[in-house]
């Protein structure tokens, strides 16, 4: 499975019974656990998120992207959701709430929660390093204002 793309493998895995499709994931390297996860269907995240232990779930669920984090949470009840919480890392408990208390049909529950900003009319070098000193350690940077 490793060698596949994440939407192919979680294709492949769906006719999987949860438990066994939870221990795959488990066995799998984190970031292609959570690759995979991310490409299931939302019920099916949501599903596994409701009947696996909390802080294997946390592990998984901090390696998404912030609006699937959440997508995920707002699909829990309110005391499986907390649980998780506790368990996240202050900084992505901190976005999952903030993005969590968003309306669905708001700007707030589609904005990305982080972007660069770089000065208007900035050349290529000065714009490039602006992009290295806020985002030490990041592997990729998907939007820069």
């Amino acid at each position: 499975m490793l060698h596949l793309h994440p939407h192919e493998a979680a294709r492949r895995l769906a006719d999987l019974k949860d438990t066994v499709l939870w221990d795959v994931l488990d066995r799998m390297p984190s970031h292609a656990a959570a690759g995979v996860f991310a490409d299931l269907p939302i019920h099916r995240q949501v599903r596994l998120a409701r009947t696996h232990d909390a802080g294997a779930v946390s592990n998984l669920l901090v390696r998404l992207s912030a609006d699937d984090r959440v997508d995920v949470l707002q699909g829990l009840d309110n005391r499986r959701r907390r649980d998780i919480l506790e368990r996240l890392p202050d900084e992505e408990r901190n976005e999952a709430e903030s993005l969590g208390s968003c309306p669905d049909d708001s700007v707030g529950s589609v904005m990305i929660p982080h972007f660069v900003s770089v000065p208007d009319g900035a050349t290529v070098a000065p714009a490039a390093e602006q992009i290295r000193l806020v985002t030490p350690g990041k592997e990729a940077l998907s939007t820069v204002y």
